[in-house]
């Protein structure tokens, strides 16, 4: 969709696609009163990202951003040049498109502790009925109150067991660990992984939030498109739309009511220093200091 005018007026911009920004758009566009404009620098994914087996080679490709690490002294010994390879994915879908697809909720204990430091909302009670309300489960659990079905992301049981996992999880029971759904009611014990996957394939944030609701007309979804810049008004500090370059032209969108920004742990932390937000000190080495940190 290159063919979306300059200084086009949507009501929301999303940047990225990854998992955050794929169920943010799928959420969003519910409301057909909304228009939606939804970025990615990336492409769209092809078959081969919906093969499990393939997971690691795919962070070699187009399809992920190729970071790594600085060198420091006392980890990644193994590593060439002691740097860590950091893959984050570029393409619909972000990085959900080339993981290892594992699914894991984490600790009620972590959320709780969220809740305890002021973040009203997030304690573990109250994001339960958003995990069920996204699950589309598959796998066989004892504690049914930690899952449904006919949601939109498909979560299995691994399909792809090696003789030492199967091996591992028999010995660990024979020292005496339960067997347990670990996104259930406890995470103590020994399990098989479970995935965001479907029959065996990849069930990605593209295919799950975004391939069932690409009809809908308040949405438009750009590939390819880079967002350079956040556009933020000088005088009451409110973004109000972001430039991007796509096809080698550079445009700009505007957002009448949000920009939202859902470009990863790295790659956001950048968008908003280029658009002079962040820390004074990087601001002032990069010559962006139009916002003084506020």
């Amino acid at each position: 969709q290159h063919g979306i005018p300059d200084n086009s007026t949507f009501d929301f911009i999303i940047v990225g696609s990854g998992p955050s920004g794929s169920v943010i758009a799928n959420r969003l566009s519910e409301n057909p009163d909304w228009n939606i404009l939804l970025l990615e620098i990336g492409s769209e994914p092809s078959i081969i990202t919906d093969y499990p087996f393939l997971a690691g080679s795919l962070q070699f490709t187009d399809y992920a951003w190729a970071f790594r690490s600085e060198k420091q002294d006392g980890y990644c010994l193994g590593c060439p040049g002691g740097k860590l390879w950091f893959a984050q994915g570029r393409a619909l879908g972000g990085a959900s498109a080339i993981n290892y697809m594992l699914y894991s909720r984490g600790n009620p204990s972590d959320y709780d502790k969220w809740a305890d430091m002021g973040n009203l909302g997030w304690s573990y009670k109250d994001v339960l009925p958003y995990f069920l309300k996204s699950e589309d489960s598959g796998i066989t659990t004892e504690d049914a109150d930690y899952h449904r079905k006919g949601g939109y992301l498909s979560v299995s049981d691994d399909l792809y067991r090696t003789e030492s996992a199967n091996v591992f999880v028999k010995a660990a029971q024979q020292a005496g660990y339960r067997y347990v759904d670990y996104n259930g009611k406890t995470q103590t014990g020994v399990s098989y992984v479970q995935t965001t996957s479907k029959n065996g394939f990849r069930c990605s944030a593209e295919k799950a939030f975004l391939r069932p609701i690409r009809h809908r007309r308040n949405l438009k979804i750009l590939t390819e498109a880079r967002v350079v810049k956040i556009l933020i008004d000088p005088e009451n500090k409110i973004a109000h739309g972001v430039e991007y370059v796509t096809g080698r032209k550079c445009k700009r969108a505007i957002a009448s009511k949000e920009v939202i920004l859902c470009a990863g742990a790295l790659n956001t932390p950048q968008l908003l220093m280029l658009s002079g937000i962040g820390p004074k000190g990087h601001l002032e080495k990069l010559g962006r200091m139009d916002y003084k940190n506020k």
